[in-house]
């Protein structure tokens, strides 16, 4: 799915899920994140019984693919519990 990726100084990005858990969300990006930065991260739930969700992330890795992308992985910082128990419900 489509996302956002708010970054320290309130720059946007355009990203999109690889992977979604309880934990975090490992997402492509258009350049290299840097680990332990900040940030939030919008996502689209709607399709899958949920709604629009920002939830605060730290970038905990990011790799440089083949093709030149990038991948990055965003642990969730204090989820919310209704955001957790509809994570849960998409999940299982």
């Amino acid at each position: 799915m489509r996302a956002n990726v708010t970054l320290p100084g309130d720059l946007t990005i355009e990203a999109h899920t690889i992977d979604i858990s309880l934990h975090g969300v490992g997402c492509g990006v258009p350049y290299e994140l840097r680990a332990g930065q900040l940030c939030a991260i919008e996502l689209d739930l709607k399709e899958n019984g949920g709604g629009q969700v920002e939830l605060q992330t730290i970038v905990r890795s990011c790799r440089q693919t083949a093709d030149g992308r990038f991948e990055a992985g965003l642990e969730f910082v204090n989820v919310p519990d209704p955001i957790m128990e509809t994570l849960r419900a998409i999940l299982s």
